[in-house]
């Protein structure tokens, strides 16, 4: 059974980019240009994040605060750091990739063909090692690694047959969720470009950072997974209604490509011809 739901959870996380790019690209016209681009906005963001990250971690080892600070503040402070890195990395990294479109930036579909892109490449990467970590297990379990591995990746390898079933399917409903939110960081970034309006870039780093920040401190406060995909099922209903809102608001007259857009009546026509 596990075996199964790792396979399953890694092909959903694989395939879940490309079914929403073929979706907006059959249904809008949307560009499979915009989409990589997005997904490069991604890749860009973690050269710079990962550094940073990396950075950090010395600065507070060099700086003793492990031993000075107390372990609640602590947590709250690692949240703090790690959200907002992340936001900004990637939120910027996302508003310079809708400045390089320059055109191709004004229609809505092109923020949601980019949130595509940009949120698919990190679930793809994620269910390609969802992959090879169910071919492993087949190979574990089926005995293929026996006397093969050393004491350490053997006690590993016993540690990952013991996981529940279904954290594999969990964890395919995170990407699930990741992705909607990325569609939503998109958005709000596309209105801060297209209306020439930085505030909206100020705003998709500070909900990327709270919602990222969120969940690291819920996990190191014990949460259960299944209590943090419940958080992240508001996160999705949220990012969802989001992109409801914003759509109806501004994007229904720049969805369409115009090879999608249907015929005008006879009406339309005749108001065409009279002006």
């Amino acid at each position: 059974m596990l075996t199964t739901t790792f396979v399953v959870a890694g092909l959903i996380e694989l395939l879940l980019p490309f079914a929403v790019g073929v979706w907006l690209w059959k249904r809008y016209g949307a560009s499979w240009k915009v989409f990589f681009i997005g997904a490069l906005a991604f890749v860009a963001s973690q050269i710079v994040h990962l550094p940073l990250l990396y950075l950090v971690d010395l600065l507070s080892a060099r700086s003793g605060i492990e031993q000075s600070w107390p372990m609640a503040a602590l947590l709250a402070l690692n949240a703090v750091i790690l959200g907002l890195l992340s936001g900004l990395c990637e939120e910027v990294a996302r508003w310079f990739s809708f400045k390089m479109l320059k055109a191709e930036n004004k229609p809505f579909r092109s923020a949601l063909m980019l949130g595509a892109g940009h949120g698919g490449i990190e679930s793809f990467l994620v269910g390609f090692s969802v992959l090879g970590s169910a071919i492993s297990l087949i190979l574990y379990l089926g005995g293929n690694l026996t006397g093969m591995l050393p004491p350490e990746a053997a006690a590993a390898y016993a540690g990952l047959a013991e996981t529940p079933w279904y954290l594999p399917l969990l964890g395919a409903f995170e990407r699930v969720a990741a992705v909607t939110l990325h569609l939503s960081l998109s958005c709000m970034v596309w209105l801060g470009v297209r209306y020439r309006k930085p505030a909206y870039l100020v705003m998709a780093i500070a909900w990327h950072g709270v919602v990222n920040g969120v969940v690291v401190y819920l996990g190191s406060l014990g949460w259960s997974p299944l209590a943090l995909e419940g958080v992240m099922a508001v996160v999705m209903a949220a990012s969802a209604g989001y992109i409801a809102v914003i759509y109806r608001k501004h994007g229904t007259d720049s969805l369409f490509h115009p090879s999608k857009l249907p015929d005008p009546g006879p009406q339309e026509d005749l108001l065409q011809e009279g002006s």
